[in-house]
């Protein structure tokens, strides 16, 4: 999945990224069965309210309860085009929306 976004990203292409991480919810059923796994990809979205530039920040999620520990993996830089497409918009009083999904690893 990493080596996807990876791609994606580098094309600047964020249709094709939210079609890719529509399949990974961040809530219900599913997120609560990855998280339960001993490794899991986390990935979030963050952008620039001024320019609307971003990058997606993806990180190794490993562990359970205390001794979860998260490894911040390489940024995935975004043009502002795709970012706007992930955002989807902003949320109350014009902050970001927050784009968080779990995946396994």
């Amino acid at each position: 999945m990493l080596a996807r976004m990876t791609e994606l990203a580098a094309r600047g292409d964020g249709l094709a990224l939210k079609a890719a991480l529509a399949d990974h919810p961040a809530g219900g059923g599913e997120a609560r069965k990855i998280n339960r796994l001993p490794a899991r990809l986390r990935v979030r979205l963050v952008r620039c309210r001024e320019c609307g530039g971003g990058h997606i920040q993806p990180a190794m999620v490993t562990g359970q309860g205390r001794a979860i520990r998260v490894k911040a993996l390489e940024k995935l830089a975004l043009p502002p085009d795709a970012t706007r497409i992930l955002a989807g918009g902003v949320g109350a009083r014009g902050a970001p929306r927050m784009l968080e999904v779990s995946a396994s690893a």
